[in-house]
């Protein structure tokens, strides 16, 4: 009897051993880390692989290190930025800066899987009225704005040691930038930028709000900003536990490009939706899952608005009037020749 219980107690041992940790996915904090990480989640677990949410898991700095040190499984990574983060110089190309990022990341227990398809840039963002007003296109004209360039970013943006602010100065000659507001929150950066309280942000080329607000995205004429291509970074003991994991990732190679990006961005940041719904809705339109949870949409809110009417003036100011006074509400604006006309036949509630 004692040795049979012993067997059991052995038995019962072996089989929690080998049950399958679940697969630990971590992102950055930013919209579109979220939908990537949640686009992958769901895609795993459609294929019966068991997930271990972080979303998000910090910064760059906090993901890169707790993949190296087992704490994360997977994380969908920039080539540049794993360029930078291993203290090498950025690369424009983007098949280059790919291969030498695989090259980089093999001894340390990394795989970088296929690219996703699109490339999220680096950008430096004006309102337009004010670029316009100061004849500014490029970073290079910031020099017409005295005394001091006010600017907002992302502390991370402060910290990046080869394509940050102290290293876009360099290259630029700008010596009279101030760092005005320094948040993690994207909506208090772009809300300083579009009340005038800065002169330049720092964005991603894929951000819904560049076109919501009208913004001027300004040429980068010195090729300062390294390319920025994401593709899901995974531990290789990680594939190795999962055999069928390579594959699954491959069914999401070049699938998602930069207008598919923006419009994703734009639904979570700009019409309220949830990024998880955004991720499946991804999924199943491209034939990636069948099954489809039920969530309901929140109502449009429609705004007439003249043909004539600058979307970084006077309609972002009403737009964002309405986001705070509905939170979670999607908000289109409708410019037509006739808005008023448009509110009478009852296509938009506000003009």
């Amino acid at each position: 009897m004692k040795k049979l219980f012993i067997y059991l107690a052995l038995s019962l041992i072996v089989m929690g051993c080998s049950k399958t940790e679940p697969l630990h996915i971590g992102s950055k904090d930013f919209t579109e880390q979220h939908i990537l990480a949640e686009i992958i989640a769901q895609l795993l677990e459609y294929e019966k692989i068991p997930v271990k949410r972080s979303i998000p898991y910090g910064d760059t700095f906090s993901n890169l290190k707790a993949i190296k040190n087992g704490e994360l499984d997977l994380y969908v990574e920039y080539n540049g930025t794993g360029l930078i983060m291993l203290g090498q110089p950025p690369i424009s190309n983007g098949d280059k800066a790919f291969n030498e990022v695989k090259k980089l990341f093999k001894p340390l227990g990394l795989e970088w899987m296929d690219r996703l398809g699109f490339s999220n840039d680096y950008v430096l963002l004006m309102r337009r009225d004010r670029a316009f007003s100061l004849k500014i296109t490029k970073i290079s004209d910031l020099v017409n704005i005295q005394p001091n360039i006010k600017m907002a970013m992302e502390p991370e943006f402060l910290e990046r040691p080869l394509d940050g602010l102290a290293a876009l100065l360099r290259r630029y000659g700008l010596n009279h930038v101030v760092s005005s507001v320094v948040d993690n929150n994207k909506a208090v950066i772009y809300q300083a930028l579009l009340d005038g309280k800065v002169d330049v942000t720092e964005g991603f080329a894929t951000e819904g709000r560049i076109e919501d607000f009208g913004l001027a995205v300004l040429e980068d004429d010195l090729a300062f900003f390294p390319v920025y291509e994401p593709s899901p970074l995974v531990r290789k003991d990680t594939l190795e536990r999962y055999p069928k994991l390579r594959s699954v990732l491959q069914q999401l190679k070049g699938l998602i490009d930069t207008t598919s990006m923006r419009q994703m961005n734009r639904e979570v940041e700009l019409e309220g939706q949830d990024y998880q719904v955004v991720a499946q809705e991804f999924l199943i339109k491209h034939k990636l899952i069948e099954k489809q949870l039920q969530s309901v949409k929140s109502e449009k809110f429609v705004l007439a608005a003249g043909l004539i009417n600058e979307l970084g003036g006077s309609i972002s100011q009403a737009v964002r009037a309405i986001r705070k006074t509905f939170p979670g509400r999607r908000v289109k604006v409708l410019q037509t020749a006739d808005p008023l006309q448009t509110l009478i036949d009852g296509k938009a509630r506000l003009g």
